[in-house]
């Protein structure tokens, strides 16, 4: 693979070094030679792009990008999109100083046991776009530094596990992220207080929102359901102890443009299943309700109530039986292309109205 990658980029500097000194001497050059000097140009975007790709350092892109117009727009499209993964890496304050000068708009720190401090240096960048920091122990601290820091063009921002509190949802929710698109919060304890400051800060661009295992329960729901996040497209809520209220909330909250909804894990009943399936989902495609207690009666609101766009359904793990089953197959969720129940009993006679209803589509029993 060294070798490989050694060949590809001489091969690049060599094709770099022809085009400049045709360049510099164009009258003298031939059909032939002039010929030579366009072959990497004449590769495929997709090769062109792959070769760019193993270019690492700041000082490789900005030469790269004076060779000719054409490798300018890769190297800097490659800027923009790659991402540089140091997961698991063991650096230190220095190494965090010079990540402020890479070339990528995207950096992955996940397991690198960061605290505040290092934090604190990162959260200085405007350039970066995206930025996991997920599994380390920052805090509420660390959360307060990438809030109030320099982040302006950030779209994306993975904090999973990294033991932040209500407090620090609040500063995130009231931070410098006007840019901010996507968060993850998952596995943290931001309770339900901290999901009413995620909903009623400043974050009303996201559209992908994860806080699955933080416990928010029936209020934290309420919260969410009633704040300012009207362009949520995804939202992840399992794990996280919602009921009838809840869902109900949920069901009857601002969320016409949400295609996804994960409710995982969250000890819903036919209730609940009935709250959902009667919400106000217009756009909704995907749901998930695996591993609820959810039976027949719940499988056959879902299956008739207002879920019709549905694409993908799961509910695996539930109580759901024959009955079930037969309603869900002729039901109104003519639109699905993916359905799983697993670790139901809907027994034989459910197994085959499923899968004359599933024909030719994405079944798991």
């Amino acid at each position: 693979m060294k070798a490989l990658k050694a060949l590809i980029i001489s091969t690049v500097l060599f094709l770099s070094l022809r085009y400049q000194a045709s360049a510099m001497d164009s009258k003298d050059v031939d059909p032939d030679s002039a010929r030579i000097t366009t072959v990497f140009s004449d590769l495929p975007l997709e090769l062109r792009e792959y070769i760019f790709s193993f270019l690492t350092r700041q000082n490789d892109f900005w030469s790269a990008s004076r060779v000719s117009q054409d490798w300018r727009k890769i190297a800097h499209k490659l800027r923009e999109e790659k991402t540089l993964n140091l997961k698991r890496r063991n650096l230190e304050n220095k190494d965090f100083q010079a990540l402020l000068d890479i070339p990528f708009a995207c950096l992955s720190l996940d397991d690198c046991r960061l605290g505040s401090q290092e934090v604190l240096i990162l959260s200085r960048s405007s350039r970066i776009k995206g930025l996991s920091l997920s599994y380390n122990n920052i805090g509420d601290g660390g959360a307060k530094n990438i809030a109030m820091g320099n982040l302006l063009a950030l779209t994306y921002l993975n904090l999973e596990r990294t033991s932040i509190g209500v407090a620090g949802a609040k500063v995130i929710a009231t931070g410098n992220f006007s840019s901010l698109t996507s968060l993850n919060l998952a596995n943290n304890s931001i309770g339900a207080a901290g999901a009413g400051d995620i909903a009623t800060g400043n974050l009303t661009s996201l559209s992908s929102l994860d806080l699955r295992g933080n416990r928010i329960g029936n209020a934290g729901a309420r919260n969410i359901a009633t704040g300012k996040l009207t362009s949520l497209t995804s939202l992840n809520l399992e794990s996280n102890r919602i009921g009838d209220a809840g869902t109900r909330d949920i069901a009857m909250g601002t969320f016409t443009s949400l295609t996804f909804l994960n409710l995982k894990n969250n000890s819903m009943g036919d209730t609940e299943a009935r709250n959902i399936a009667t919400g106000n989902f217009i756009a909704l495609i995907s749901l998930n309700l695996e591993y609820n207690s959810i039976g027949d009666v719940g499988a056959r609101d879902i299956a008739t109530g207002n879920l019709t766009a549905l694409t993908s359904l799961n509910l695996k793990d539930n109580r759901i039986g024959y009955a079930g089953a037969k309603d869900i197959a002729t039901g109104n969720l003519t639109a699905l292309t993916s359905l799983n129940l697993e670790h139901n009993n809907i027994g034989d006679a459910g197994r085959e109205a499923l899968k004359n209803f599933m024909k030719n589509r994405e079944l798991k029993l």
